[in-house]
């Protein structure tokens, strides 16, 4: 059954690197379960879990017992993003997942994402966008696909010039990160340059008033 178990997480595994294990048996052939008697008693009590609860949702799901409620897992390597970080954090914590790794409710995957889409999502402007237009609970932010991804001002056509300094500060950031190497800032990527500082000062005020555009363009179209 090794071969059927994979690793399983979200937010909180990622961060504190305590991911959990589970059975995964999508398009498993029938005949390997029922081979299993460990696989047939988890199968039956999930059965009788989703059978007995009041949650609609859950109840539907009854039939299928061996499967996930909600399958949303991507078919390739993702980019793992936390739905809810701390407000005590500057960056939102995202990171470079395989797919064979399972993924959590608490967290998005953005599948097949480039250095460059790392990049822009580690910006400085994006995490500026994040506390400005995403939701909140209590005190932390809500990371949203819609009203966060979707909305965001990427870059208009890039060049491909930008697009690799981009890249290699990226591939500078993760090289950093290895246990082998000692730790050093990377300079020009998380952090404004000095001359930039009165620029950044003024990117709430830029962001706040495209969220106003977008609304008044989404208020149009209703009426």
């Amino acid at each position: 059954l090794n071969n059927l178990i994979k690793r399983y997480g979200g937010s909180f595994e990622m961060l504190n690197e305590k991911w959990r294990y589970c059975f995964w048996l999508k398009d498993v052939n029938p005949s390997l379960i029922k081979k299993s008697s460990v696989l047939i008693d988890r199968i039956n009590k999930c059965k009788s879990f989703r059978e007995s609860t009041k949650s609609k949702s859950v109840n539907s799901k009854a039939s299928t017992p061996y499967l996930f409620g909600d399958i949303r897992q991507p078919e390739n390597d993702y980019l793992l993003i936390p739905r809810v970080s701390s407000h005590k954090r500057k960056y939102l914590p995202i990171g470079y997942i395989s797919k064979e790794t399972i993924l959590a409710d608490s967290a998005y995957g953005l599948p097949n994402a480039t250095k460059y889409q790392f990049g822009i999502l580690q910006s400085l402007m994006h995490n500026v966008w994040i506390r400005t237009v995403a939701g909140k609970l209590k005190s932390d932010y809500r990371y949203s696909n819609n009203l966060v991804y979707n909305n965001y001002p990427w870059p208009f056509e890039p060049s491909e010039k930008n697009k690799q300094k981009v890249e290699q500060k990226v591939e500078e950031l993760m090289n950093n990160k290895s246990p082998t190497k000692k730790k050093k800032k990377v300079k020009g990527f998380l952090e404004p340059k000095k001359e930039d500082t009165k620029v950044s000062t003024n990117v709430v005020d830029m962001v706040a008033e495209h969220v106003v555009n977008i609304r008044k363009k989404r208020m149009e179209l209703k009426g």
